[in-house]
């Protein structure tokens, strides 16, 4: 008959063992989560909702209920978006289209609008609007600071 002297199990105490499970669920968890909890950049349809709005000359700032209007992006992979905004009680939108551009070593959202619209965040007459996109799901909208405008900040939130 043959028989093993010290048995596998035998040999880490309970109390270490616990130990060793709990320090390879940490290490398989953290493998498996190599990647940043964060949003595929190439997944649509994305929603970026306003986060915050500042104004340079008064070096002031508002976020989420403090803030003068609610705003939201709605991007499609058809390069479609809408532009929705909620000021006093009042439902405005505007559509368009978006493409990625990089200008400066920096990359941008360009929305375009086919005609003018009075919630079209910029300086100029012209319906075009530039995000600079700081991460996967945070982008900074402050064209409109040049003429006395709020900076705008947005963040990628879960489309409905």
């Amino acid at each position: 008959m043959f028989q093993t002297k010290y048995n596998v199990f035998v040999l880490i105490k309970p109390k270490k063992l616990k130990k060793y499970l709990l320090s390879l669920l940490l290490i398989f968890s953290l493998i498996s989560c190599n990647e940043e909890d964060g949003f595929d950049p190439d997944s649509y349809p994305q929603k970026w909702q306003l986060l915050k709005m500042y104004y340079g000359m008064v070096n002031s700032e508002s976020t989420e209920d403090e803030l003068e209007w609610q705003e939201y992006y709605i991007l499609y992979e058809n390069q479609s978006f809408t532009k929705s905004r909620l000021q006093e009680d009042i439902l405005y939108e505007a559509t368009g289209t978006f493409k990625y551009v990089n200008s400066d070593g920096d990359e941008y959202l360009e929305l375009t609008y086919p005609t003018d619209s009075g919630i079209i965040s910029n300086c100029s007459e012209e319906p075009v609007e530039r995000l600079l996109v700081k991460s996967d799901d945070y982008m900074v909208g402050n064209s409109w600071l040049a003429c006395d405008g709020p900076g705008l900040e947005y963040k990628r939130v879960l489309a409905e």
